[in-house]
């Protein structure tokens, strides 16, 4: 099962970030959201279907038992993706936090929109935890060039720095106004 995992893991490594929880008995749960309000969670099965020739057959290896449980991992790794970015999806949606690119191309302007709808958090030193950004990797030299774009072009570094500076204080507001656990 530890390879099994780990090989879904290298398949999925959007997924792998994502820490999962156990849960024994019932059918879902409950969390409340900053707004106060309580959401409720059912648990959703994935499976991948496996099929293993037959015990009678002596040429069934280790090798054989390797790349059935790999096609296993890779089919698994697709399905929870895909129900990952699902339920970011839905969640987005239900909250407003989406923005509407109307067709253009990933660019610097594009992502400073997108950085402007965010919640960002700071580590001690006010250094910005960024956000994962899931993009095809077809457009890896577009996504590249766009955050060169922000690191170089003065105008872009401006506003840049001026989103990030409103959010480290609005991250400061919401850290010095929480409650601590009794």
């Amino acid at each position: 099962m530890a390879a099994y995992k780990h090989e879904v893991a290298l398949r999925s490594p959007l997924v792998a970030q994502v820490r999962s929880v156990a849960i024994h008995e019932g059918k879902g749960g409950s969390y409340e959201t900053e707004d106060g309000d309580i959401k409720t969670t059912t648990t959703k099965a994935v499976s991948v279907p496996v099929e293993i020739p037959s015990a009678s057959k002596p040429s069934f290896g280790f090798e054989e038992a390797l790349h059935v449980m790999r096609e296993a991992a890779e089919g698994m790794a697709r399905k929870k993706t895909k129900s990952l970015l699902n339920a970011v999806s839905e969640v987005t949606q239900e909250v407003g936090n989406t923005v509407d690119a109307g067709g253009q191309s990933l660019s610097a302007e594009l992502i400073l929109r997108v950085w402007e709808t965010l919640r960002f958090s700071f580590d001690d030193h006010g250094k910005p935890q960024m956000p994962t950004l899931v993009f095809n990797p077809v457009q890896e030299a577009r996504v590249k060039e766009a955050f060169r774009r922000l690191e170089t072009e003065p105008a872009l570094r401006k506003r840049r720095d001026e989103i990030m500076n409103r959010h480290r204080l609005d991250w400061y507001d919401r850290e010095s106004n929480r409650k601590l656990a009794d």
